[in-house]
């Protein structure tokens, strides 16, 4: 899941071209205009969301500077910068609504993603004992015995250790499970 600054990112990265005619521009906006609703009907809102912002970002700042919208009324564009005017008048104040709406759900949808995603590496705390215990520690915790005595368990191992049992049970343990392989047959090559 992508945050609105990125799918905004996304939105802008493209190629425009100031010689392209203006009229090709309008018939591409309404192209990307009806993939953004049929992005939207779809429930696919990132996808809506960066289609709209690059319909707006189009008409808005990549249009308004193009050649034929600047050029004065009665010259050969002039039925393209109409549609260009009622394009801006019309179409792009309602689509900049329609943008604030799916802004405000990807951002909300971006906040809980994070926020589950951040829960689901914080260790849950269930034990007043040990705050810092997971569930699965809980569980595996054995209570011992009230004869129990952890000193003389403690001097026990340590007499191990000191004498070598522990160390030689290991080393004993080791040997047996060395891997053996038996001799791999030997080729020959007769010289005809």
């Amino acid at each position: 899941m992508k945050s609105s600054v990125e799918l905004g990112k996304e939105a802008i990265d493209y190629n425009f071209n100031k010689n392209v005619p203006l009229k090709l521009y309008l018939s591409t906006c309404v192209v990307i205009l009806q993939n953004a609703q049929l992005a939207s009907q779809e429930g696919d809102i990132e996808k809506a969301y960066t289609l709209y912002l690059k319909y707006l970002d189009v008409c808005m700042n990549k249009l308004a500077q193009h050649p034929h919208v600047l050029k004065p009324i009665g010259s050969d564009e002039e039925l393209s910068k109409k549609e260009y005017l009622q394009l801006m008048n019309l179409e792009v104040p309602a689509i900049l609504k329609v943008t604030e709406t799916l802004k405000h759900t990807i951002d909300q949808r971006y906040e809980r993603s994070t926020q589950s995603l951040a829960k689901s590496f914080v260790p849950q705390q269930t034990s007043k004992e040990n705050p810092f215990a997971t569930e699965e520690e809980e569980v595996s915790v054995i209570a011992l015995p009230p004869s129990f005595d952890e000193e003389r368990f403690n001097s026990a191992i340590e007499w191990f250790k000191m004498n070598g049992a522990i160390t030689r049970g290991i080393q004993n343990t080791l040997e047996q499970h060395t891997l053996s392989y038996p001799e791999l047959p030997k080729l020959h090559f007769s010289a005809v």
